[in-house]
């Protein structure tokens, strides 16, 4: 019997239900009870056009074309034995139903050939046992049921006997849609039967999905959301394991910092030295006696000796008034390494292990006034000022003739240098020598002796002249003598020397002898006799030492020690003199030495000349300008009157005079410079007169 309702929607239902047959949720056939008790499951078709009223024309709708069935995969079979899959709509085309008749109204039995063809009962393939799936298959593409495992091959089960499937109410609104099977020969009752109630599936469908239905596309907005909520997600969980990787590990090394560091809480840090003494691993009672007993030890052996030069000066302990004093020292010591945080004393050790601590208990006594007082001491027999060389003496008596006060150097003692080396060797306790050559600065002079002797008293010039082997001795003791008191002269710059002021006037209680001389041309016996070679020599030795020739004269004749023009004669007798002048036209001192030496068995005099050095490549010499003088050609005749060399005058002639050629001699003074002449200075003219021959006669008869 069917029931009215007022409910549109409801009746609408009942429509579709009154159409579709009991077994209908509205959307298609359902599952048939299966006589074993099991429920066969069928694969949905679409709806017939042939179960309508047909219509004509163009309005008619068109038939949709069915198809076969396609081929079953494993997958398909599978889901299907354990409920989760739904079976696929039929692609195979059926052949098109015809309209039910005319006046058919619902709820009116269909004629005996109705349903039309194509409703027959679909019978589905034989469901083959398949191999049991590994657990490396992998999910069918396009499922995505949640919690999806690979089935697991089963034996099949006999199912025990169902009730019969109850029809569905029209509200019902899931479910597979399963091909109702029917026996072909079976008529649409009008009132419908109550079906059986459908086995439940073994596996929960696709939530929000009915059974039966296609297995849901996943969003792929939703996708991508979901995975940068999982990046995220990962991102957080490994940051804090980092941070939690990196605190345990901070805390790890503080655990082990703070156990490295306390572990010298009452010991001393490596590193650490007091006296020459590591105290590292030691207690604060064992370095103070391992200190003590050192330092006392050291302070009664401890001396110290200053050595400079030849002297030497000593310092000890007992003078000094040394005493131990260790607390300032031992608790610097300590405080290294025990004082901060935890970092700054693993600061503070690892620092020690670079540069060490030391630090020295034995201190001077307070009372320094012994080692103050002995450093004065020794700067004084140190420090000098410095002093230039210069000549002290001129000894011409000596080979060599000057003596000189010798340069010193200057030297200042660094007292406060010395008083730190001194105070550290004392704090330090330590013995031994030290020298003051650190300590000691030079200042040097400006003028050496060597520089004296190269520039100041550097030989000018020696001269020298052979003494005659017929000379007399007394000839010989006069020039000897001459040279002694010419020996020794200083001449300061501008001093003019003169032979008679310096040799004095020759008399026979000054020591002169009688011996020939050279007077008015002519040899005769004189005190004093032979100074003329003394100051001959002098006068060489003067004018190529480059001194000024102030007077100077000639012999009347040509002397056999000398040349022409190189000769200087001298005389004191009867208040007459003729003397040899020159002056120092230098910038220094000029010194004279002159004596007789013996060589090549003959004597000679010697004269040199020191004073400043010549200019590099200067010398000084003599030039001689000749002019001859002929002789008289007439000869002179005298009459020997006293019979002096003739008596009678048939007797020979006498030739007492040969004629001879005078000369006439001009003397200059060179001055070259690498041998190159560039300075001439006149000294003097001499003329040597021509001589006539003299003859002298007898005047008594015979």
């Amino acid at each position: 019997m069917e029931t009215t309702s007022n409910d549109p929607i409801r009746r609408r239902r009942s429509d579709r239900y009154r159409q579709n047959g009991p077994e209908s949720n509205g959307k298609g056939p359902l599952a048939a009870s299966d006589p074993q008790g099991g429920v066969t499951q069928h694969p949905p078709e679409q709806t017939l056009q042939g179960a309508f009223p047909t219509q004509t024309g163009a309005s008619a709708p068109q038939p949709r074309q069915m198809t076969q069935p396609q081929q079953l995969t494993m997958w398909d079979m599978q889901a299907r034995q354990t409920g989760q899959m739904p079976v696929q709509p039929v692609q195979q085309p059926v052949q098109q139903q015809p309209a039910r008749p005319m006046g058919y109204t619902q709820g009116q039995p269909l004629p005996p050939s109705y349903p039309p063809p194509g409703w027959q009962s679909r019978q589905m393939p034989p469901v083959q046992p398949q191999p049991p799936m590994q657990a490396q298959q992998q999910v069918p593409p396009g499922w995505y049921a949640q919690g999806w495992q690979p089935p697991q091959q089963q034996q099949p089960q006999p199912q025990p006997q169902q009730p019969q499937q109850a029809p569905r109410t029209r509200n019902a609104r899931k479910g597979p849609q399963m091909a109702l099977r029917r026996p072909a020969q079976s008529t649409r009752s009008e009132t419908p039967q109550k079906a059986q109630k459908p086995r439940k599936a073994p596996s929960r469908p696709v939530q929000g999905h009915s059974q039966g239905s296609q297995p849901p596309q996943p969003s792929r907005k939703k996708g991508a959301t979901r995975f940068v909520v999982l990046l995220a997600a990962a991102a957080l969980l490994i940051a804090i394991g980092v941070v939690a990787n990196r605190n345990h590990q901070v805390s790890v090394a503080r655990q082990a910092l703070a156990a490295e560091v306390h572990a010298y809480d009452d010991l001393f840090c490596q590193g650490v030295y007091v006296d020459g003494i590591h105290l590292g691993g030691m207690t604060q009672q064992e370095a103070t006696d391992a200190v003590v007993a050192q330092a006392t030890r050291k302070r009664d052996d401890w001396q110290v000796t200053m050595t400079f030069g030849d002297s030497a000066w000593t310092l000890n302990a007992e003078q000094l008034g040394i005493r131990v004093s260790l607390q300032q020292a031992m608790d610097s010591a300590w405080a290294q390494g025990h004082t901060g945080t935890d970092d700054e004393r693993k600061a503070q050790m690892d620092a020690l292990t670079v540069t060490p601590f030391v630090a020295y208990t034995s201190l001077p006594g307070a009372d320094t006034s012994v080692a103050d007082a002995l450093l004065q001491e020794i700067a004084a027999a140190i420090n000098c000022a410095p002093r230039d060389a210069s000549v002290a003496a001129f000894n011409a008596a000596l080979t060599d003739p000057f003596v000189f006060n010798e340069e010193q150097v200057g030297r200042t003692l660094d007292v406060e240098t010395l008083r730190a080396q001194v105070y550290q060797m004392v704090s330090t306790m330590t013995s031994g020598t030290l020298s003051l050559e650190g300590c000691v600065s030079y200042v040097y002079p400006s003028v050496t002796v060597a520089q004296l002797r190269s520039t100041v008293v550097s030989e000018r010039f020696t001269a020298e002249t052979k003494i005659s082997s017929t000379s007399t001795e007394e000839r010989t003791a006069n020039i000897r003598l001459a040279m002694e008191l010419i020996s020794g002269t200083v001449l300061h710059p501008g001093d003019v020397f003169s032979f008679n002021d310096t040799v004095g006037e020759r008399t026979a209680s000054r020591g002169f002898q009688t011996a020939i001389e050279y007077q008015n041309g002519e040899e005769v016996l004189g005190i004093g006799g032979g100074v003329c070679q003394a100051s001959t020599t002098v006068y060489q030795a003067a004018l190529q030492a480059g001194l000024e020739i102030v007077d100077r004269s000639p012999h009347g004749m040509q002397v056999g020690y000398s040349d022409y023009g190189m000769d200087a004669t001298v005389y004191w007798s009867s208040g007459r003199k003729i003397d040899l002048k020159f002056r120092n036209n230098t910038d220094g001192d000029v010194y004279i030495k002159t004596s007789l030496v013996w060589k090549n068995k003959y004597w000679y005099t010697r004269c040199t000349i020191y004073g400043p050095a010549l200019e590099d490549g200067v010398t000084y010499a003599f030039a001689i300008e000749k002019e001859i003088l002929p002789a008289p050609i007439e000869e002179k005749v005298v009459q020997d009157k006293k019979g002096q060399y003739v008596t009678y005058v048939d007797e020979e002639p006498y030739v007492y005079q040969e004629a001879k050629n005078g000369l006439k001699v001009t003397s200059y003074q060179v001055k070259s410079i690498g041998g190159v002449e560039v300075e001439r200075t006149f000294i003097d003219t001499d003329t040597y007169a021509a001589k006539q021959r003299i003859v002298y006669v007898g005047v008594t008869q015979r």
